[in-house]
């Protein structure tokens, strides 16, 4: 299964469970998708695209929950913040830094 139909599967059960922020979160990321397939007039689009597609709604996340934060909106920072804990497991699990050393001191 592909990530776009994970989406809307978990957009059904976030429907039929009530979840409005994590309803929310995902319909936000599912237009997103649209828009990028219905761009190039394609009907479906690869894995590879989509994942950009939540890593850089992610980074839009964390930016609005820093500035939220500087200009003291909580409320609205919560808000993002519960939207972001909703995309982020679509994403690939990241590495740690000592991860990336260890790594690099091996290429090395």
């Amino acid at each position: 299964m592909n990530i776009e139909n994970q989406i809307n599967l978990d957009i059904k059960l976030a429907m039929k469970k009530k979840e409005i922020d994590k309803l929310a979160a995902l319909r936000s990321l599912k237009s997103a998708i649209i828009l990028e397939r219905t761009k190039d007039g394609r009907k479906e689009i690869s894995d590879d695209i989509v994942l950009k597609i939540i890593a850089k709604m992610v980074k839009q996340r964390k930016d609005s929950i820093e500035l939220y934060i500087k200009q003291s909106r909580n409320d609205l920072a919560d808000e993002e913040l519960n939207q972001l804990k909703h995309l982020e497991p679509y994403l690939p699990e990241q590495l740690s830094e000592s991860e990336i050393r260890d790594i690099v001191r091996e290429v090395m």
